[in-house]
């Protein structure tokens, strides 16, 4: 439940969007006042105040590169820079001869006026042109570079053209195809570079060598200091809900050993400000997923009643990978995230659309007299921190417009 004091933060920053909006309106009309600082500041409030309004914003041809330039590397394209150091520049050599010429009508006003308006601008004008830190080297190593681990090294390649690419696998046996790829592949961990800007830890935890523990600590210490480390976890982690939704924040369960091993490498992660956790849901794609297991599938009359009794909840591969390539280039003080499209399905429902039926039934678990199990899958910060929504809104989506 929603506190008082938080749908009024929440308001107040939808606000502060709206009015930055406004002023880039303004700066658009008006010569010399640069738009991208009130652009910066509307994508800063809206990605607190209104989901649709931050995906709106990232997604708006005239509006999308300035943003994801500022959000992934803190700057803001060079054009663009130039002329807010010229407006704001040439705004404090205008405001210095405006005064220097009216002193004499203005003598009344106190002289620390003076004073601290001359400080202020020039803070500001030392701030503007104080050399920028450099572009962090974009190299990523990819820890279990599987099935996500491959779609995210082409996300990345796409948006970084010149970044290194270094991908450990248990095995030689998929180097050919990663090398194909354009990712450096190895058995062990890489030797070519002393520090990586980010680290994707994809190893299902049934295969990790060892204690991971170790492995963790060791890749953070190949991480450069501003770096982040991207940790691929389960929903599996959150126990089940007699009602309402599972969440990013909610609770989660010891219950199983597997739980309990995840939650260990997890905690492990977030040990170290440079860590952060990605817990996903079933993933799907066309060699994968319900699908393929439930597809001419015959149940006994008691796993069709569970079926029936049983949420799942699912994303499909590529929005999964989409996921995982926002949190590894935002530097975001979240440290948890949840990667499910949000639309939980019953079993029986899952089975019949695999099997030709014409679609879910919409139905609900009290209108059936059934006690349902499992959980019901939403995630609403991570949608509105990111600016991200999945592509298929549900696997019904995808399944009917697969081919």
């Amino acid at each position: 439940m929603k506190t008082r004091s938080w749908i009024y933060i929440k308001t107040a920053y939808l606000i502060l969007g709206w009015i930055a909006l406004l002023g880039v309106v303004l700066a658009v009309i008006l010569p010399l006042v640069p738009a991208a600082p009130f652009l910066v500041l509307s994508g800063f409030a809206f990605s607190r105040g209104s989901e649709s309004m931050h995906y709106w914003l990232r997604h708006q041809r005239f509006t999308r590169d300035i943003l994801r330039e500022w959000e992934i590397n803190q700057r803001i394209a060079i054009l663009e820079k130039v002329s807010i150091k010229i407006a704001i520049t040439f705004g404090a050599v205008l405001s210095g001869w405006l005064f220097w010429r009216w002193r004499a009508r203005i003598e009344a006003l106190p002289s620390s006026v003076a004073w601290i308006t001359a400080v202020l601008w020039g803070i500001a004008l030392i701030w503007l042109w104080w050399p920028a830190r450099p572009r962090p080297s974009r190299s990523l190593w990819i820890m279990g570079c599987g099935r996500l681990g491959v779609r995210v090294s082409s996300l990345w390649k796409q948006r970084f053209p010149t970044a290194r690419l270094y991908a450990q696998t248990k095995t030689e046996a998929r180097h050919a195809v990663l090398d194909s790829l354009g990712l450096s592949p190895y058995a062990k961990r890489p030797l070519a570079e002393d520090r990586f800007s980010q680290i994707l830890i994809a190893v299902p935890p049934s295969e990790w060598q060892g204690d991971p523990r170790i492995e963790i600590a060791q890749a953070f210490a190949r991480l450069e200091p501003r770096g982040v480390l991207v940790l691929v976890s389960s929903t599996a982690v959150y126990g089940n809900q007699q009602s309402g939704w599972t969440e990013e924040l909610s609770s989660v369960s010891l219950e199983n050993d597997r739980a309990a091993w995840l939650i260990q490498i997890e905690n492990a992660v977030l040990a170290d400000p440079r860590g952060r956790v990605v817990r996903l849901s079933g993933l799907y794609s066309f060699e994968r997923g319900p699908q393929v297991y439930y597809l001419d599938r015959e149940l006994s009359p008691e796993e069709q009643l569970k079926a029936q009794q049983t949420w799942t909840n699912w994303i499909w591969e590529g929005d999964a990978a989409s996921l995982v390539f926002e949190v590894l280039v935002r530097r975001l003080k979240t440290r948890i995230f949840m990667g499910t499209d949000g639309e939980p399905v019953r079993r029986s429902e899952l089975i019949a659309l695999v099997n030709g039926d014409l679609g879910l039934a919409p139905g609900k678990e009290h209108e059936r007299g059934l006690a349902m199990s499992g959980k019901r899958l939403r995630n609403p910060q991570t949608r509105l921190r990111l600016g991200w929504r999945p592509r298929f809104k549900s696997f019904e989506m995808w399944f009917k417009s697969r081919s």
